[in-house]
C-alpha cells in the first residue's frame, strides 16, 4: 500500500523479577485489549472495520457509509504510514524502495490510541448509539484491534483490475518500478493468508457492482444499529 506515513512494534521483553509475586506489566498489545473490551461492549457503540486489498475501494466505501449515518466517526489506516526515513521502515534493496505493505510501516499504537480516545468519548453518551468506521489494509492483521470490531468486511479484488486501478492513480512517495509485481501484490496475498483462520470476516468481491456492495453492508450495518438501539431502550 503506497502512501507516505507510520506502528511501533513494542517488543518489550520484561527481565525476571526478583520477587516472584510481583507480575511483568503488561504489553501495549494486552492492554489495547483490555481497554477496547471495556469501551467496545457499551451498547451504544457499533464498532465496523472495513479491510481490503489496494485500489478495492474500502475508502470509498467507508466515506459513502460515513456520509450516510449520520451519528459516525471513521478513521483510515492510510493516515498513520510512517514518515519516509523511519528506522521502522524495511528498504527493498533490489528495488531501492520501501515496504509500504507491512505492518512496520504503519504506527498502530497511534492509531489504536487515537481509536480508543474517540471510542470512549463516544461511549460517555448512552442515549445514542454512534457507528465506528475504521478502514485499512491490515486492520485485521493487528489482532488486538480486530478482536474489537463488531463487524468485519473484507474487498477482495482480482490481479488484473488492482493493477489497472493502481495504474491509474499518484503515490507519494510514487510506486517504483516493479513495485506491485514484487510487493504489493504477493503482500496482500500473505496478508490475506495471515487473517483466513477469523471465520467472522464478510467478503465480497470488489471487481463486481460498488453500489450493490454499498446497499448490502449498508443494509446490515442498518439492521445492527437497531439491534443496538433497543438494547438501549
Amino acid at each position: 500500500m503506497a502512501a507516505p506515513n507510520n506502528e511501533k512494534r513494542r517488543n518489550a521483553a520484561m527481565e525476571p523479577s526478583s520477587n516472584p509475586t510481583t507480575l511483568p506489566p503488561p504489553r501495549i498489545e494486552e492492554l489495547s485489549r483490555r481497554f477496547f473490551r471495556k469501551v467496545m461492549n457499551r451498547k451504544n457503540i457499533l464498532s465496523v472495520g472495513i479491510s481490503g486489498a489496494t485500489n478495492s475501494g474500502k475508502s470509498s466505501l467507508t466515506k459513502k457509509l460515513a456520509e450516510y449515518f449520520p451519528n459516525s466517526t471513521s478513521f483510515c489506516q492510510d493516515d498513520y504510514f510512517r514518515k519516509v526515513g523511519s528506522k521502522n521502515l524495511e528498504l527493498i534493496p533490489e528495488l531501492d524502495c520501501y515496504n509500504w505493505d507491512v505492518l512496520s510501516a504503519l504506527d498502530t499504537d497511534k492509531m489504536v490510541t487515537d481509536i480508543n480516545q474517540q471510542a470512549s468519548s463516544l461511549a460517555q453518551t448512552d442515549k445514542t448509539v454512534h457507528l465506528l468506521l475504521v478502514d485499512g489494509f491490515l486492520i485485521f492483521n493487528h489482532r488486538p484491534l480486530s478482536e474489537m470490531f463488531d463487524r468485519k468486511y473484507f474487498l477482495t479484488v482480482s490481479k488484473d483490475v488492482c493493477m489497472e486501478r493502481r495504474s491509474n492513480r499518484v503515490y507519494d512517495p510514487p510506486d517504483c518500478d516493479g513495485y506491485f509485481e514484487k510487493i504489493a501484490w504477493p503482500y496482500y496475498l500473505k496478508n490475506l493468508e495471515a487473517i483466513s483462520d477469523q471465520k467472522d470476516i464478510v467478503y465480497h468481491d470488489s471487481d463486481s457492482n460498488f453500489l450493490q456492495i454499498f446497499e448490502t453492508i449498508k443494509d446490515d450495518i442498518t439492521n445492527l444499529l437497531k439491534t443496538k438501539e433497543r438494547d438501549l431502550c
